[in-house]
């Protein structure tokens, strides 16, 4: 978790990458990733800090690791942009994709694995807490509190900060998530696609797309989304984008429209309304 720190705060801000003349600080910031000894190791050691917080034996609070891995998607982020980084990141996925059947499964595969889990719970923890928002935010404002005693209103007010917060943690982390499944699958594409893989990578858009747009949608709308970090037509953006990433692969194609839990015929459709 120090590791991912420690690079975060090395990493050139978009900001500072944009200006025609960067200070000194950041040129150096910027040839640490490109030029230091020890930069074609970056990624691997990320991606296995990444996956070894899911096993560490310290007592880490389950929602503490979303915390730890959340500095690693900016610096993943950053080091896509660098040819140098995105070929080790292509080389492991390669690596992977020959050793699919190991008893010890390869680290890349490990890393989307775990990429996948997050997405998913942090997404569904997100809409839960969203619709649970949307409910409390009807009841105050429809002045069903005001007839509550003050002790428990007061009580009522705490538990909305309290869901208010965790929800806009999720939103954040859960858009991170999807945001390096795109980014990943814009050129690393067959390992998603493998006979061991291609079915969750479906089912697990068909289920998060169908959440954002299907009939539940009408359950997360709140008035101050921003305020929550909450952006379902980015969300659904995005997922949209993974879709088109992996879609000229027949493997995926046919696995989406297999898809028996969460997928139907007019689901892109409801996508575009969406858009």
């Amino acid at each position: 978790a120090h590791l991912a720190e420690g690079l975060e705060a090395l990493v050139p801000t978009q900001e500072e990458d944009n200006q025609l003349k960067a200070t000194l600080g950041t040129f150096q910031r910027q040839q640490l990733f490109i030029t230091h000894p020890y930069r074609k190791e970056i990624v691997s050691n990320l991606l296995q800090v990444f996956v070894s917080i899911e096993m560490t034996g310290q007592s880490v609070q389950f929602e503490q690791k979303f915390n730890y891995r959340r500095p690693m998607y900016i610096v993943m982020d950053y080091l896509w942009k660098i040819e140098q980084h995105r070929a080790n990141f292509k080389r492991l996925a390669s690596e992977a994709e020959e050793k699919m059947e190991a008893v010890q499964p390869p680290l890349f595969l490990r890393f989307i694995n775990l990429l996948m889990n997050d997405a998913v719970f942090l997404l569904d923890e997100a809409l839960t807490n969203m619709a649970q928002l949307k409910q409390m935010l009807s009841a105050r404002e429809n002045g069903d509190w005001d007839k509550l005693p003050a002790q428990e209103r007061d009580q009522q007010v705490g538990y909305l900060q309290h869901i208010g917060t965790i929800a806009r943690f999720d939103n954040i982390l859960g858009r991170e998530t999807i945001s390096t499944l795109k980014m990943l699958t814009s050129e690393i594409k067959s390992i998603f696609c493998h006979n061991t893989m291609v079915d969750r990578i479906a089912s697990m858009l068909n289920y998060l797309l169908l959440q954002l747009v299907g009939p539940n949608k009408r359950n997360l709308k709140v008035k101050d989304q921003k305020e929550y970090e909450f952006n379902p037509a980015n969300l659904v953006l995005n997922i949209c984008e993974i879709y088109i990433n992996l879609g000229e692969n027949d493997n995926f194609t046919l696995a989406v429209s297999q898809d028996g839990r969460s997928y139907r015929p007019d689901l892109f459709n409801l996508a575009e309304g969406v858009l």
